[in-house]
């Protein structure tokens, strides 16, 4: 018995889910303009044919224009005394806005798209207004797009038909490129940051070079009126030329006129830190033992110094020195190399018995110097 009863339930929820369903339909539909109101029918059908008419040649900006949308054929136009609905419709505009003004109550708005009402879906036809767009805008076009739904009036959703349509409507475009205002660098040592505004969303784009020629090309976000590019690698104190460019969606260019920025110069010492010998016994350059209680302990003929050099812009030139007389030296090409490990090879046996002071010096492409901390090793006979 209670097998029976849950089957019963069910039964009459599903019936009752599909006549909301139908009801709620009844009543008006949006956001089915482009697929079809595929809850009465999985396609598409022939026998409908769908009507969007009124519309202009070409759109004029904040005219108002009365659409007809209508269909033919179908389950709708089947003779029925005792049908309850002949059908209904969901229109949409890519762009201006649709009114229900002259419809008397046969449409209805939801969410900017036009749908029949509940007293409208016993007709074939309805007039639905539609405002253009204040003004032109890209290139002018305005899609509609239209599906219309033919019901035998049963109150169910099977047996019924529908179709939709396309409509793309020709206007005036943009004919105006976008206002560039506002261009700005912001700039540090080694970049800077380009940005300006425009009146019309576009494309960012910023030529720039150390002529007036430029020679380089940067783009950033598209679509977008507040416009914003980093400029990276460049040389310090020095004077660049550049200009921006915004594309609008019409395809209408501005291009600003040319404006300079100087880099700053670059005033930052490198970072160098001597990192060997350590507190250690190195014979040979072999750590014999990190026992050592009065700091590197050497002996030998070959010694090798590490130390790691960094900087903002390059690391150009590593020096070493043995208490205070340069050894040796390792130059590089101006700001190829910013941070790494820099190894210079020393004969302790050249060097009297006893303390000595070892110095790294790091250099940059400006002259900006720094030496590490000095470190005393101690040479011994092997």
């Amino acid at each position: 018995m209670r097998v029976r009863l849950i089957v019963v339930l069910v039964s009459l929820l599903a019936v009752l889910a599909l006549a909301l369903d139908a009801a709620s339909r009844s009543s008006g539909i949006t956001g089915v303009s482009t697929s079809g109101c595929t809850c009465h029918a999985g396609s598409p059908s022939s026998l409908v044919t769908p009507s969007l008419t009124g519309l202009p040649e070409e759109w004029t900006p904040g005219e108002s224009y009365d659409l007809t949308v209508s269909f033919s054929g179908g389950p709708g136009h089947v003779p029925n005394p005792g049908r309850s609905a002949t059908g209904g419709f969901n229109l949409a505009a890519s762009a201006g806005t649709l009114s229900n003004a002259p419809s008397g109550g046969a449409v209805q708005l939801s969410g900017g798209q036009a749908t029949h009402t509940s007293t409208g879906n016993d007709q074939s036809s309805w007039v639905v207004r539609w405002i253009a767009p204040s003004a032109p805008f890209g290139d002018g076009n305005v899609q509609f797009t239209l599906a219309v739904n033919s019901v035998n009036g049963d109150g169910t959703n099977s047996g019924d038909a529908w179709n939709s349509l396309a409509v793309t409507l020709p206007g005036p475009g943009d004919t105006t490129p976008p206002v560039i205002s506002n261009v700005k660098a912001t700039v540090a040592t080694t970049g800077a940051t380009i940005s300006w505004t425009t009146d019309d969303a576009g494309t960012t784009v910023v030529d720039f070079g150390k002529t007036e020629s430029y020679g380089t090309t940067v783009t950033g976000p598209s679509g977008v009126t507040s416009h914003s590019v980093n400029l990276l690698g460049l040389t310090p104190a020095t004077l660049y030329h550049y200009r921006v460019r915004t594309t609008n969606s019409a395809g209408l260019e501005s291009v600003s006129e040319g404006f300079t920025f100087t880099t700053l110069a670059d005033t930052s010492a490198p970072s160098i830190t001597l990192t060997r010998p350590a507190t250690a016994i190195y014979a040979n350059n072999v750590e014999v033992t990190t026992l050592s209680l009065v700091g590197p302990i050497v002996m030998g003929t070959v010694l090798v110094v590490e130390g790691q050099a960094s900087d903002n812009v390059g690391v150009t030139k590593v020096e070493f020195y043995v208490d205070g007389v340069l050894k040796g030296d390792m130059t590089l090409g101006a700001g190829t190399v910013q941070s790494g490990t820099w190894r210079f090879t020393w004969d302790p046996s050249t060097a009297n018995l006893g303390s000595h002071n070892l110095l790294l010096r790091a250099l940059d492409g400006a002259g900006n110097a720094r030496f590490s901390t000095m470190r005393t090793v101690t040479v011994v006979d092997p």
